[in-house]
């Protein structure tokens, strides 16, 4: 039997598989777009579309990610 963990340790879990990926989405997408355009690899008006994009797909990560962890926390933490 697996040991059981606490509901602090959880939520602490939660932010890290959460919001960790989400940040990198919203900064990375623009960053790399940023880092593309200077290099002459797309135009500069790519740099507004990494902006546009990188939120919904933060949206689409933090919906998949927090539904992975509450189905891992309604698994393995105690009441």
């Amino acid at each position: 039997m697996r040991q059981k963990i606490s509901v602090n340790k959880a939520i602490n879990r939660g932010h890290l598989i959460v919001n960790v990926p989400v940040f990198m989405c919203i900064i990375g997408i623009p960053a790399i777009s940023f880092y593309l355009s200077y290099q002459n690899l797309i135009p500069k008006w790519g740099i507004g579309i990494g902006f546009i994009i990188g939120f919904p797909i933060a949206w689409l990560v933090w919906s998949i990610m927090i539904t992975k962890w509450r189905i891992w926390a309604f698994e393995n933490v105690r009441n």
